[in-house]
């Protein structure tokens, strides 16, 4: 707001913003003269090129449009909205004519709002139209902003009028984690909350916030994320898991030793079984028969097919074990000590709706697993 004892006088509709300006400079400047001027809130007046504008009156179209904005509210230097939509989506349409199809208005109507703005910024954004439209450098980037604000201003209007949660979540997860458990029940989700885009990807590196648009992060191990915000989702169990027609041939498993009779399914190096048998404590299996797979999820595809036995978990072997396409012949289940999965979230950020919201539904369907019994 512009403050001074004597109002502005009315000024004539002129034919472009450039002539407007020009004419708040003159009234301006005369202002000043005359000591009526008191400062505009919060922009000293002449702080903005006052000795250049004092000095020289034959300013430039850019300086007296520059210099009006100060005269003006401080939102005035925006173009009007139907000349920067109509930039917008011939921009991102790269034509004039899908412009127009797309807002329902003539195409000589989105040439003219073009034009318009152009004369407005002093630029030129448009290179050229024929076989599409071609963006200068300036063009390009007021276009990539515009499409984000566009977006924003979208979802803030869905969000008021139907009071839902609208928006986008971009989830790091281990993939067993989310081949086994995450999509199956992913569908319980997305029909609750329908206006919800989820993008889930595996991780990259130790550091899932890399890329910051990533909102919550699913990891398996022991926690060593100390610059990141860490909460226990699932405690894991370990134990052997099997095909059913195992149970029933020659080679009965009633106790930890009988699995040395059958094939072991699990990486090059051994490391799951090792350490099962070690904290059992009565058989080793380093003279075991292997079937190894880098791959965990391959060691459950092989357990299936009854290729041999497995070590399966609480959280990657539910599904199969309540289908009955993999069963426990054993009670025996480890708990390795903070070996489990994790909830990671960004230290010291405000978390959207739709991440509060996916992070509720988590935390809601990890407590409504059941495992199944053991297996006679």
């Amino acid at each position: 707001m512009f403050f001074c004892s004597n109002a502005f006088d009315p000024l004539p509709q002129f034919q472009t913003h450039a002539d407007r300006a020009r004419a708040r400079t003159r009234q301006g400047l005369r202002l000043h003269r005359s000591g009526t001027c008191r400062g505009i809130v919060g922009v000293d007046f002449f702080s903005i090129k006052r000795k250049e504008l004092c000095q020289n009156r034959n300013l430039t179209h850019t300086a007296a449009a520059r210099f009006a904005v100060t005269l003006e509210h401080p939102m005035s230097d925006l173009p009007p909205l139907n000349a920067l939509r109509a930039f917008e989506s011939a921009g991102r349409n790269r034509s004039v004519s899908r412009a127009a199809d797309e807002l329902f208005v003539t195409h000589g109507a989105i040439s003219k709002q073009l034009k318009s703005l152009e004369q407005h910024l002093g630029l030129e954004l448009i290179d050229g139209v024929r076989g599409g439209i071609s963006l200068t450098p300036e063009g390009q980037a007021l276009l990539d902003q515009l499409s984000k604000a566009f977006d924003s201003l979208s979802l803030a209007v869905r969000n008021v009028r139907r009071g839902e949660i609208v928006g986008r979540v971009k989830v790091i997860c281990m993939p067993s984690f989310a081949t086994h458990w995450l999509i199956p029940k992913l569908s319980r989700f997305v029909t609750r909350y329908a206006d919800v885009t989820l993008t889930v990807m595996p991780p990259t590196d130790d550091d899932p916030f890399r890329d910051p648009d990533v909102d919550v992060a699913i990891m398996f191990g022991r926690p060593r994320w100390p610059h990141l915000n860490v909460r226990l989702l699932k405690q894991m169990e370990l134990f052997p898991v099997c095909s059913p027609v195992l149970l029933s041939g020659e080679n009965k498993i009633r106790r930890s030793s009988d699995l040395l009779r059958h094939v072991l399914l699990d990486d090059p190096e051994n490391t799951h079984w090792i350490e099962w048998f070690s904290l059992i404590g009565n058989a080793s299996a380093r003279d075991a028969r292997r079937l190894c797979f880098t791959d965990f999820n391959h060691n459950l595809a092989a357990a299936r097919a009854g290729l041999g036995v497995a070590l399966g978990d609480n959280v990657t072997s539910a599904e199969d074990l309540a289908s009955g396409a993999l069963v426990r012949p054993l009670k025996e289940a480890l708990r390795p000590q903070n070996n489990a999965y994790y909830i990671l979230t960004p230290a010291g950020s405000v978390m959207s709706k739709p991440a509060q919201a996916f992070l509720e539904w988590l935390t809601t369907e990890t407590t409504k697993n059941e495992m199944p019994s053991v297996s006679a």
